[in-house]
């Protein structure tokens, strides 16, 4: 079974055809069938049936139907193309070395003026069915159930940065204390900082906003903060957009797969970016969202912070 991509032109799967060819060729040897015979399915059509369902977060057995094929078989398609793209993640997903920062630093300064940036972080809840037994863990704090999404954007909108296995219990600041790039700040392999709303902690590499901001410069430092800040939220809302079946509940029983489903979908959020994919974003041109004040009051970083203000926002 094969299918031609000039014939998907005005169809919605999330990406041009150059970028779905390239993807294909990318996950080919991991996804192709070990034999044409019979009713194989091709590398082509498998790589579409997955990016249908990213673009949609159409049921398996709607899609089953359109395409001629059983829920079963589309099950193992989107486990098997979903996985083997999630393994691209060390090539498209990587936080910058030193040498690199040079150059971004710039790009984050010209946004708003704020310093010796690197990054924008936070968090965002990617909805899942219930868990069984153990589903207690994954309800938020709004009711639901689902995955709590930690990122970090660059100043084109791309991740540097993912963390995708938390339930959606736990606080954005857990995930951050356990992460492996915090290890990295916290070793010094990393120089600069990193930029997030008041549920994280205030430290040397991590700077929050003020929640009582009592002058002017204290006013410069939080709206230069929340101005660049809003990168990761743009960042979200065009991932999502790009792909509705993060908006939607992810419905895989396995939760791997869903956590698969995640990192999947960063990693073409970012190759669609280096194609200069449209963006799928209405709001790049709304003000950045007012400050979170509810967050985290404490923090090892109010030195550098009071320094940072004093030498850049008087």
């Amino acid at each position: 079974m094969t299918v031609c991509l000039k014939n998907v032109l005005e169809c919605d799967f999330a990406l041009q055809k150059n970028t779905v060819r390239n993807v294909t060729d990318m996950v080919r040897q991991d996804i192709e069938q070990p034999t044409r015979q019979n009713h194989a399915v091709s590398s082509e059509l498998q790589v579409l049936i997955a990016l249908r369902f990213y673009a949609t977060g159409g049921f398996q057995l709607t899609m089953a139907d359109v395409h001629g094929l059983s829920q079963t078989t589309v099950c193992n398609v989107l486990k098997r193309v979903t996985i083997a793209i999630a393994r691209l993640r060390p090539h498209y997903i990587a936080f910058p070395n030193n040498v690199e920062l040079d150059s971004v630093k710039p790009r984050f300064l010209n946004i708003a003026g704020f310093p010796n940036c690197v990054g924008a972080i936070d968090c965002s809840h990617i909805r899942i069915i219930g868990q069984g037994d153990n589903g207690q863990r994954f309800i938020n704090r709004k009711g639901w159930s689902s995955i709590n999404v930690q990122a970090v954007s660059d100043t084109n909108h791309t991740f540097v940065n993912i963390v995708a296995h938390w339930h959606g219990s736990v606080h954005d600041s857990r995930i951050f204390d356990n992460s492996l790039l915090k290890q990295k700040f916290e070793d010094g392999d990393i120089d600069g900082l990193l930029i997030g709303d008041s549920g994280y902690p205030r430290l040397p590499y991590l700077m929050t906003p003020l929640l009582n901001p009592r002058d002017a410069a204290n006013n410069r430092y939080n709206r230069a903060l929340c101005s660049t800040r809003n990168l990761v939220e743009c960042m979200f809302g065009i991932w999502k957009r790009r792909f509705p079946c993060l908006t939607y509940t992810l419905r895989f029983k396995d939760i791997r797969i869903s956590l698969a489903v995640i990192i999947a979908t960063a990693v073409l959020h970012n190759i669609a970016v280096a194609e200069r994919e449209p963006n799928f974003n209405d709001d790049l041109d709304d003000p950045p969202p007012p400050l979170r004040i509810n967050g985290v009051q404490y923090g090892r970083g109010n030195a550098v912070r009071r320094a940072m203000i004093q030498q850049y926002f008087s």
